[in-house]
């Protein structure tokens, strides 16, 4: 399953089906948390958030469009737990992609808070209303990164307990 995510997440054209979030998601077997904590699935998900984060940019640069750069910088809270993942799991630095001071300060307040409670209150937001709703049409990109939250909450509970 997670690979399917995974994969059709970057491929054009292609329809999800009209689960909601837990029937996409479901109890993750051994080899799907595998696949999802791994360097490829997480470097893909920040690719995504990055290339929406570059596309909001050139938009607002190019046209003024004030809402772009409101994406943009929200895009620094939603995508700070996939980058939290990404160093977690000892892939890398959050800094290697996004350096500006403001992605950077806001990644720094959700390493510095509970990132176990970030997290879940992260995953339940999304679980409500995922912002990027009218960029992610089909809803994949916020099926991919709800699982990675979900896989990164069992981790960090099991090391919290």
């Amino acid at each position: 399953m997670a690979f399917s995510l995974f994969k059709s997440l970057f491929q054009s054209g292609s329809k999800s089906n009209s689960n909601t979030h837990s029937e996409a998601i479901g109890d993750l077997s051994g080899d799907e948390v595998k696949e999802i904590s791994s360097r490829e699935f997480i470097y893909g998900l920040i690719m995504a958030y990055d290339g929406i984060r570059n596309n909001m940019m050139a938009t607002y640069f190019e046209q003024g469009n004030k809402q772009a750069m409101q994406i943009a910088i929200m895009l620094h809270e939603l995508a700070s737990p996939v980058f939290y993942a990404w160093e977690y799991f000892g892939y890398g630095k959050m800094g290697d992609f996004w350096k500006e001071d403001l992605a950077l300060n806001e990644f720094n307040r959700f390493k510095s808070s509970n990132v176990l409670e970030e997290t879940r209150s992260a995953y339940n937001r999304m679980s409500i209303v995922f912002p990027l709703s009218s960029i992610d049409q089909d809803g994949k990109l916020k099926k991919c990164t709800m699982a990675l939250l979900k896989v990164l909450i069992g981790k960090l509970e099991r090391e919290y307990k």
